[in-house]
C-alpha cells in the first residue's frame, strides 16, 4: 500500500502509517496527478488547500485530522477559538471535501482539561487525543467498517487574520472566555422561578406543571445545602443567560439546564454545556423529550449520544475520560 502523508511530519503518526506500507511525506503544494499514485492520503496540519480536482484524483477519500469538534471551529487555530467562544472541545477525523473542514466525519472525541491548562498544554492534549484516535480507528476506516457521516449544523469558521496579535500561548485557558459559571444563591430564587415557570420551558421539562412559589423556595434552599447537587448560572458580562444543574450519582452525573427565555434561539444552550464540560470528567446523562429538537442538538453537538428511550423521553450520554 502506498500512503501520502501531508503536513509536518509527526513521528507518531508517520511511524504508525509505516505499518501499512510505503509512506511519503510532504508539506509542499502538490498536483492532483501526484495524489493519484497513492492508495490513501492523510492530511494533518497541512497548510495548502486541496481542491476538488485533488479529491477527484484520489483513489479513496482523503483523510484529515482536525483538532476541533466539528462543525465548530473549522479553519485556523481551532483550539483558541473553542476557549474564546465557549464551543465544544475535542477532535475530529473526517473526509476532505471542497469546503473548509466540512467533509463527512469518521470519528470524534470530546476532550476535557484541567484549570491549570494553558493554550499550549491544551493543544498538546488535543494532539495526543487525535493521534490516539487515528491509531485506533485507521484500520476500520480503510477497511470500510467505520462509515463517515455528514456533519450536522453550521458551526463556526475562523481565519488566521482573526487571531489577536498579542496571543500568548502560556495564558490559562480558563481566562480566555468572557463568560463564567457562577453558583446560584438563595436570593436568585425569583429569577429561577420566573424562568422555570415560562410556558416554553415547562413544555420541555420532565415535569411540566407550574411551580408553587413556596415549594420552589424550599427546593432552592435544599439544593444549595446539598452535597450531591450544584446549580450554576451561565453568565456573560453580568447577564444571566441560563443555568445548568448537576445531580451527582454513584456512577454518573445527571445534567439539566434552562436557557433564559429571553435568549432562546441564540445557541446559548450549546455554549453553556460546552462551558460546563471543559473541566469535568466522568459519565454524564441528559433526559430530553423527543420533540425538544433544540435540546437534542445541544446534546449531540457536545458529543452526547442517544443511549436509551422510554416512552417519549430520550436519554443522552457521554463518557469523558
Amino acid at each position: 500500500m502506498k500512503i501520502l502523508y501531508l503536513g509536518p511530519k509527526s513521528d507518531r503518526v508517520h511511524t504508525f502509517l509505516n505499518n501499512y506500507g510505503l509512506v511519503d511525506n510532504t508539506e509542499e503544494k502538490i498536483s492532483p496527478e501526484f495524489i493519484s499514485i497513492y492508495d490513501w492520503v492523510v492530511s494533518y496540519g497541512y497548510r495548502h488547500i486541496l481542491r476538488q480536482t485533488h479529491i477527484e484524483s484520489a483513489k479513496n477519500p482523503i483523510i484529515n485530522l482536525h483538532i476541533s469538534l466539528l462543525p465548530f471551529n473549522k479553519g485556523a487555530s481551532p483550539n483558541y477559538w473553542s476557549w474564546k467562544n465557549d464551543t465544544p472541545k475535542g477532535v475530529t477525523i473526517h473526509q476532505i471535501d471542497e469546503g473548509v473542514d466540512t467533509g463527512d466525519v469518521y470519528v470524534q472525541s470530546v476532550v476535557s482539561f484541567e484549570k491549570s491548562d494553558t493554550l499550549e498544554s491544551s493543544y498538546q492534549k488535543l494532539k495526543h487525543t487525535i493521534e490516539n484516535d487515528f491509531s485506533e480507528y485507521f484500520e476500520g476506516i480503510i477497511n470500510g467498517k467505520i462509515k463517515a457521516v455528514k456533519q450536522d449544523g453550521k458551526g463556526s469558521l475562523q481565519y488566521m487574520k482573526e487571531l489577536p496579535e498579542d496571543l500568548n500561548f502560556t495564558n490559562k485557558v480558563g481566562n480566555i472566555s468572557d463568560t463564567a459559571l457562577e453558583p446560584i444563591k438563595y436570593e436568585d430564587w425569583d429569577i429561577l422561578y420566573q424562568w422555570r415557570n415560562n410556558q416554553v420551558v415547562r413544555n420541555n421539562s420532565k415535569n411540566d406543571e407550574p411551580l408553587d412559589q413556596n415549594h420552589h423556595k424550599k427546593y432552592i434552599k435544599s439544593l444549595i445545602e446539598s452535597d450531591n447537587r450544584n446549580q450554576y448560572f451561565y453568565v456573560a458580562k453580568s447577564k444571566k443567560l441560563g443555568y445548568i444543574r448537576e445531580d451527582r450519582h454513584k456512577d454518573y452525573t445527571e445534567l439539566s439546564y434552562v436557557v433564559n427565555p429571553s435568549e432562546h434561539g441564540k445557541g446559548y444552550g450549546i455554549k453553556m454545556m460546552a462551558k460546563y464540560l471543559e473541566f469535568n470528567k466522568g459519565v454524564f446523562i441528559c433526559h430530553i423529550k423527543e420533540d425538544n429538537i433544540s435540546s437534542i442538538k445541544m446534546a449531540e453537538r457536545n458529543g452526547f449520544r442517544l443511549s436509551n428511550k422510554k416512552d417519549k423521553m430520550l436519554e443522552y450520554k457521554i463518557n469523558i475520560k
